[in-house]
This record gives C-alpha cells, sequence and structure tokens, in this order.
C-alpha cells in the first residue's frame, strides 16, 4: 500500500499553522521518515529548529535540503545567514 506525500505532510502543515513547534518536529519527522527526498517535511522542520534556536539542527536540515534542492533560496538564505554569523563569532 502506497501513501501519499500529501497525506504524510498533511499533519506537519496544520501543526505548523497552529504554532505547536515540537508537534511540527514531530510530524515533519514522521514524513521525513516515511520520504527522506521530500523536502518540504525537511525545510519545515529546519525553520521550526530555527524558531526553538536548536540552530545546529536547523543547519543540518537546511544543508539536507540545499542537497536536493540546490535552488533552495530558502535554505540558501538561511545557510549564507548561519555562516556570517560563524564568521562573526569566531572573529569576533
Amino acid at each position: 500500500m502506497s501513501i501519499s506525500l500529501g497525506f504524510c505532510l498533511l499533519p506537519c502543515r496544520l501543526t505548523h499553522q497552529q504554532e505547536n513547534l515540537e508537534n511540527v518536529l514531530e510530524d515533519c519527522t514522521n514524513a521525513i521518515t516515511l520520504h527522506p527526498a521530500y523536502v518540504k517535511p525537511l525545510l519545515r522542520r529546519a525553520q521550526t529548529y530555527e524558531r526553538k534556536e536548536k540552530l545546529d539542527e536547523a543547519l543540518e536540515d537546511y544543508k539536507k535540503v540545499l542537497e536536493l534542492d540546490p535552488n533552495c533560496q530558502d535554505a540558501t538564505s538561511a545557510c549564507h545567514v548561519s555562516l556570517n554569523y560563524h564568521v562573526t563569532w569566531v572573529e569576533g
């Protein structure tokens, strides 16, 4: 039996709208487990990690997003911000 990607992502999307960040992480992780190459739950999880100030985890997910979709502007921007922050922190 095949499970549709939209069906797997639906709880992640609904929870994201409701602002329950722990549930967003759980739902996105479940969707990623079922479909590891699906970019949307990876991107949502990265953004959620970022909102929770779990920046290392966010960066890892953004990197995975860029491996799957090198043209993803959200992930590219987030990685640039992270790199600039790291360089500033190391130099300062």
